[in-house]
């Protein structure tokens, strides 16, 4: 006769004040080791993302944070990614890289693609950004690229064309 293993594990749920009468995060991105989790910030459900949340579980607390100084550029869900020390990646359709600390300080800003505009259906293709081994690998779907960006050092380091059009992007390792 075989037995389940038995399986024991404490659950735990805090529902965090986003700080507006409406506030929505519906993307969190952790890093290991850390208590700040990067997330999309909306506070107008016809909005756009202008603002990201800077969610600290250990506090619980909520900070907004605009890592685009109020100059009008936006993001998407696909532009926001954690880098391996902990940076908060945020991708502007203005086409820069921003790199804040997990205070939300803005520390680097970095020049990859060219401006984009927010497309209308969330599954059209728009530029996308992961952070993997001390890199981040930004596509670019309207000239079919994929830069690789140094975001520590602040400067693209190489950029490929693929030769079709990138719609997500997901990283490994092995």
């Amino acid at each position: 006769m075989r037995t389940a293993p038995s399986c024991s594990t404490a659950t735990t749920s805090t529902r965090l004040d986003g700080g507006a009468e409406y506030a929505r995060s519906g993307n969190l991105f952790s890093a290991e080791g850390s208590d700040v989790v990067l997330a999309d910030y909306k506070t107008d459900p016809e909005g756009t993302l202008t603002q990201v949340a800077v969610m600290n579980t250990a506090d619980e607390t909520i900070t907004p944070v605009d890592p685009f100084d109020g100059s009008g550029a936006q993001y998407t869900f696909r532009g926001l990614a954690r880098g391996d020390d902990g940076e908060l990646l945020v991708l502007g359709t203005d086409g820069t890289l921003r790199v804040l600390d997990e205070s939300g300080a803005l520390q680097t800003t970095i020049d990859v693609i060219d401006a984009w505009d927010v497309p209308e259906e969330w599954q059209a293709p728009q530029p996308a950004v992961i952070a993997l081994d001390g890199m981040a690998y930004v596509t670019e779907p309207a000239t079919g690229e994929i830069h690789i960006v140094d975001y520590v050092g602040g400067e693209v380091w190489k950029s490929a064309e693929v030769g079709f059009t990138m719609n997500e992007i997901v990283g490994v390792t092995g």
